[in-house]
């Protein structure tokens, strides 16, 4: 049995060791989203419902951002255990449990669906033909921050409270904003090492993992 060096490895991967593998993790508000199916879908209408999920059912997908070469990524989408060039995802909900198969059904969900647009990460449900957007997150400056320094800048210290409301504008295909939708921001318990992004009905963090000893 041999060991290879870590410097042997990044060769291997083409990876610079001045970037970091960050961690994505995508949380669909299913209970919530049906709710606010029930009651119209209007979009304005999101900021007015309660960000505390409590017991309701989520959707979660995982995806690491490894990189590769000097600014390219690979992304391994852990609920799948594939490696792809693209960030973005869809679930039509094929190997959802029975039960929340015939909730959405109800209400002509087709699939959940997450990409990047303008530079933004939007969360899109497909509802009977029309995809709407949920959830959505302003540039993601901070992100590469994250891969490329492991930290935030500032992070924690700066915001006056616990989280702060952002109006992400949604933008069209010549860069013109079309509307807005509201979001919260808020940074992880130790401020500077991951950030996240989120309303009642879609969530979305970015994290540098702390990787400890693997067991076999």
């Amino acid at each position: 049995m041999f060991l290879l060096r870590s410097d042997k490895i990044l060769d291997m991967f083409n990876i610079k060791p001045d970037r970091r593998v960050v961690e994505v993790n995508i949380n669909f508000n299913v209970s919530g989203i049906i709710r606010w199916l029930e009651s119209g879908a209007k979009s304005e209408d999101i900021d007015k419902i309660d960000r505390d999920w409590g017991d309701d059912r989520i959707q979660q997908y995982i995806i690491d951002m490894i990189p590769i070469g000097k600014t390219n990524n690979a992304y391994y989408h852990r609920n799948k255990g594939l490696i792809s060039q693209n960030l973005a995802g869809i679930d039509y909900l094929s190997s959802a449990d029975e039960n929340l198969k015939v909730h959405v059904k109800k209400q002509g969900v087709e699939s959940l669906e997450w990409s990047i647009w303008k530079g933004c990460l939007h969360l899109i449900v497909q509802v009977d033909g029309q995809r709407k957007i949920i959830s959505a997150t302003p540039s993601l400056i901070e992100v590469v921050e994250l891969e490329t320094k492991g930290k935030i800048t500032n992070g924690y210290a700066n915001l006056k409270d616990d989280d702060v409301k952002i109006s992400v504008p949604i933008l069209d295909e010549e860069g013109n904003s079309k509307d807005f939708i509201d979001t919260w921001k808020w940074y992880g318990f130790l401020g500077n090492s991951s950030v996240s992004y989120g309303n009642a009905l879609g969530r979305v963090s970015f994290s540098v993992p702390i990787y400890s000893s693997v067991e076999y």
